[in-house]
């Protein structure tokens, strides 16, 4: 993607959120994750940082849903990802209030976001843990199969719970 000497460190960050990925930098020196990129490594202060694409996938350490007086509330994350480095961000595709500490997540896009004056370029996570999206799917079932009676609806229900215990171990 971009090489050290393409620009400032939030420039290149853009421009990685502009071709659809989350880019980081890898100290030379000491081997640290840094992100928000810098000039220079937080742990060892070396300016060997080289920039690296995150896998994306992560597991949320914190979240926190922003109610609004007339609008739906959203979710603001933090987020460890696997390559070693904490963010900030929202997942999307869920209620605000069933995300939770543990969610495995995974970059899915960036928005825009308009921010008085500026506009901010933010990535943006969707989950990947089996039980959210098997309850998710069951929820679906569920309402397909209510046409079909309760008892089938009941039986549907424990399967995808012994499934979906069987997926977590």
């Amino acid at each position: 993607m971009a090489k050290e000497g393409d620009g400032a460190p939030a420039e290149v960050y853009r421009r990685y959120l502009q071709n659809g990925e989350l880019g980081f930098q890898r100290c030379d020196g000491c081997g640290a994750a840094v992100f928000y990129p810098r000039v220079l490594c937080p742990v060892c202060g070396s300016d060997a940082l080289r920039w690296r694409t995150s896998s994306g996938r992560g597991v949320v350490y914190a979240t926190t849903a922003v109610y609004r007086r007339e609008a739906e509330p959203y979710n603001v994350v933090l987020v460890d990802l696997e390559e070693g480095f904490r963010m900030m961000s929202r997942v999307e595709g869920m209620p605000a209030e069933e995300v939770g500490i543990g969610l495995r997540v995974l970059f899915a896009d960036v928005r825009r976001l308009e921010a008085g004056p500026a506009a901010v370029d933010m990535p943006v996570l969707s989950s990947l843990d089996p039980l959210a999206l098997a309850l998710a799917a069951l929820a679906a079932a569920c309402l397909f199969w209510l046409k079909l009676g309760l008892l089938r609806t009941l039986g549907l229900t424990a399967l995808v719970g012994l499934v979906a215990k069987l997926a977590l171990g």
